[in-house]
């Protein structure tokens, strides 16, 4: 925290073998740090959703949408 104030990593929690995207914050002038945690596959299923909607929508196939929002 001393050479990012903020930051976001990911990592699986021993605790319950979940993978996160974790968020933290030093807030300044307080001795205090806000974390915000959310399992992998919760960050990832609007990613999902917005990936099948493109497909129903335009009609492509699975790798092409992958490549699309590669290049993007």
């Amino acid at each position: 925290i001393a050479l990012a104030p903020a930051g976001t990593y990911r990592s699986r929690h021993v605790s319950d073998g979940v993978e996160r995207v974790t968020s933290y914050r030093k807030i300044a002038g307080f001795p205090l740090i806000v974390t915000l945690g959310l399992a992998l596959d919760d960050f990832l299923q609007g990613h999902d959703e917005f990936r099948r909607n493109a497909m129903l929508a335009t009609g492509a196939k699975p790798r092409d949408v992958g490549r699309a929002l590669a290049v993007a």
